[in-house]
Formats: structure tokens, C-alpha cells, sequence
């Protein structure tokens, strides 16, 4: 398999919410950026995927790989997609109830490392507006949105205008 399959495979997976099969594509040390406000580990990854999965139970990335190149490097694009059917409880900002919109992020580059089969690294250049950030705007949180750009982390104690509940431990 190349490493351009073996991203479109673990897409695939991660799109179908087949989260062990996902799992088994990522690098014991893997590590994803710029996504967040700060890097998540394989772990903080797989429970990051699985709560979007919770909240946007229709989500897509709608990966396209645009370059292969010899040393374990893949690069690519990256649309997401979906409606905001359920609570969304990330681990830095407070629960955000469901809201019944639609999201269309903006197309994102990525690049992506892979080594013995493996992917190590997924390093995401967030067009403007994109990214976790432009997700909360378009879910109606720009407050949220606006904390997580200035505080680069913690936002669990803005007040939650439209619901809340138990920010979950990663």
C-alpha cells in the first residue's frame, strides 16, 4: 500500500466512525497540530475524533491527496463538513449544545508523515476561518471562537448561553 492509500484508507475509516480501524493507522507517538489550540497525542486524538463524530454525526473531511513524495511526506486538502446534531464537548471549552447547523469549513492543506506504515504526524495550515475556530463561528460561537484565539487554550469558563453540561477529561 502506498502512503497516499494508507491516508485515504484511515480517512475513509475515520469518516465511517470506524474508530479502532482508524486507530490502527496512527503511530504509537503520532501527534496532530494546528487543529487545536494546542497538539493532541494519539489519544487526545482518537477521543478529539470520536466527540466531532458525537456532535456531527454526519461529519466528512472530504481528504484529497495531492502529493506522494519519497520520504514518507504526504500532502493533501481537506473540506469538513457537517450538521451539529449533538453536544459538542471538547476538552477546553465549555459543552456547546446542539445548534442544527450546518458547517463548511473552508479547504485546509495538510501534511502528513508516515513511517513504517504508520502515521507519525498530521499537521494541519487552517485556511482563515477554518479549523476548530471556524467551526465554533459557524456553530454561532464566535465568543468561544474569539477566547480560543486569544487564550490559545483554556475556555471552559466562558458562560454557556445555550446549555451546558460536563466538560469531558481526555
Amino acid at each position: 500500500m502506498t502512503n497516499s492509500e494508507l491516508v485515504k484508507e484511515a480517512f475513509a475509516a475515520l469518516d465511517g466512525q470506524n474508530f479502532d480501524k482508524f486507530s490502527s493507522y496512527l503511530a504509537k507517538d503520532y501527534k496532530l497540530r494546528g487543529v487545536t489550540p494546542t497538539p493532541l497525542d494519539r489519544n487526545q486524538f482518537i477521543a478529539f475524533t470520536r466527540a466531532m463524530a458525537a456532535a456531527f454525526p454526519d461529519i466528512k473531511r472530504n481528504v484529497t491527496v495531492l502529493w506522494e513524495g519519497k520520504d514518507g511526506e504526504v500532502r493533501g486538502e481537506m473540506q469538513v463538513t457537517g450538521t451539529h446534531q449533538g453536544a459538542l464537548a471538547l476538552p477546553f471549552i465549555p459543552v456547546v449544545e446542539a445548534t442544527n447547523k450546518t458547517v463548511r469549513l473552508p479547504k485546509d492543506r495538510w501534511i502528513c508523515e508516515i513511517k513504517n506504515g504508520k502515521a507519525v504526524s498530521f499537521t494541519v495550515e487552517s485556511a482563515q476561518d477554518g479549523g476548530v475556530l471556524g467551526l465554533l463561528k459557524q456553530i454561532g460561537r464566535e465568543d468561544l471562537a474569539d477566547c480560543l484565539r486569544t487564550k490559545g487554550a483554556d475556555c471552559r469558563t466562558i458562560e454557556e448561553s445555550t446549555g451546558a453540561g460536563a466538560t469531558p477529561n481526555y
